[in-house]
């Protein structure tokens, strides 16, 4: 009996960590937050439910089901946070060299400019190379090397790169993120 009690807590304390997205109120993603916090915005009217997962938390007078997606009643100004990371330049070129294309080999990151022909340590000049075309490239362009990039470089939307890679990504966000 105390079994199956514990594990309805197990079942009812793991529903308040789920993860739920928030949309602010031009349905652009903010971020993830738990059930927990997301109810508190529900209940003190600072959101609202998008959309409602099958999940349920259970107080002592009722069960409430918990919501998948919610989204700000007030426009939240948010600015961007520029910080570059390896992993994200690797993520946003989906772990795969942008010279040739190869996602099987090790990758390092590449200045498009050289840091000797002053090119700047920034989303717009980083790309994922493997070691074959980063060593063929050496310290000349693209074009100097007469090498092909796959895409431009590019600042990537946060919030979109951040729960691309998220593993608490759920399909019912699909339709709130920039692909």
């Amino acid at each position: 009996m105390t079994n199956i009690i514990n594990d309805d807590l197990k079942i009812q304390k793991s529903n308040v960590y789920s993860p739920v997205l928030i949309l602010n109120i031009d349905y652009t993603p903010l971020g993830i937050c738990i059930a927990k916090r997301a109810i508190v915005l529900l209940f003190s009217k600072k959101a609202e439910t998008v959309i409602i997962s099958d999940k349920l938390i259970h107080t002592v007078n009722s069960s409430y089901k918990i919501p998948s997606v919610i989204k700000t009643l007030k426009y939240i100004k948010r600015p961007y946070e520029k910080k570059i990371s390896r992993f994200g330049i690797f993520a946003r070129d989906n772990f795969s060299c942008q010279y040739c294309g190869n996602d099987q080999k090790s990758l390092t990151l590449d200045h498009v400019i050289p840091k000797s022909k002053n090119g700047s340590h920034s989303w717009d000049n980083l790309v994922t190379a493997c070691m074959d075309c980063n060593h063929k490239k050496a310290g000349r362009t693209p074009k100097e090397a007469n090498m092909n990039l796959k895409i431009k470089p590019h600042i990537p939307n946060l919030n979109t790169h951040i729960l691309k890679y998220s593993n608490k990504f759920q399909n019912s966000w699909n339709q709130f993120l920039i692909k």
